[in-house]
């Protein structure tokens, strides 16, 4: 029963996030043909959006000398609209997803 209130919990989230990218401006492809990669203002070759509204970071050599391995960063909903965690420096932040690519 806990799972199923959790798959529907997901489904919903799901849903409203899916509700926002097609009320979205005209700059942003809505899940159809080619994805394009961009580099984000003030985080160049550390992370990208994409015009399907992923982000991923770069493979990079940490300050410390450490390699670090890219990945597709997980978006969350929040005040209907989405939001990734992006760390620049040690310091971590919120930023809109669909803020990240118009810029």
């Amino acid at each position: 029963m806990k799972r199923i209130r959790i798959l529907l919990q997901s489904e919903r989230r799901r849903k409203s996030c899916d509700r926002n990218l097609k009320t979205a401006g005209p700059g942003i492809a809505r899940y159809s043909g080619q994805e394009e990669w961009y580099d984000i203002a003030g985080f160049l070759g550390i992370y990208q959006v994409s015009s399907h509204l992923r982000v991923r970071s770069l493979d990079r050599i940490s300050a410390s000398g450490r390699r670090l391995s890219g990945r597709l960063m997980s978006t969350y909903p929040k005040k209907n609209e989405l939001y990734v965690a992006l760390c620049k420096n040690g310091r971590q932040k919120e930023y809109n997803v669909q803020s990240l690519l118009s810029k």
